[in-house]
């Protein structure tokens, strides 16, 4: 069973999901386009091949003007360091399902 020190980030992620983006942007140098709509995505990482995916919140970055996704973050508490697990969810990029691949992109 989850922790609420696990699920207490991923509650405030999807109350506010612009937090995830103000997180975002505090934590790196992402270019957004400037008038942008936030909402929350699939947690459905699952691909065709018969592997399922699951992510604990998806904040979903598009472009007020076209709808068009600027950046998906995908949010999954660690709890400690591990640094194996920067190379276990690359899996997720470049397509969450309901994503487009040309608009989706990753960040680390």
């Amino acid at each position: 069973m989850p922790s609420v020190a696990h699920e207490a980030p991923i509650e405030l992620i999807r109350q506010h999901p612009g937090l995830a983006v103000e997180l975002l942007q505090a934590m790196s140098d992402v270019d957004l386009p400037s008038d942008i709509a936030v909402s929350l995505g699939p947690t459905d990482l699952s691909e065709v091949v018969p592997v399922k995916f699951l992510a604990d919140a998806v904040v979903v970055v598009a472009d007020k003007a076209t709808g068009e996704a600027a950046l998906v973050i995908i949010i999954e508490p660690q709890g400690r360091d591990d640094p194996t697990k920067e190379f276990s969810w690359p899996v997720t990029s470049p397509s969450p399902a309901g994503i487009s691949a040309a608009s989706a992109r990753s960040c680390w």
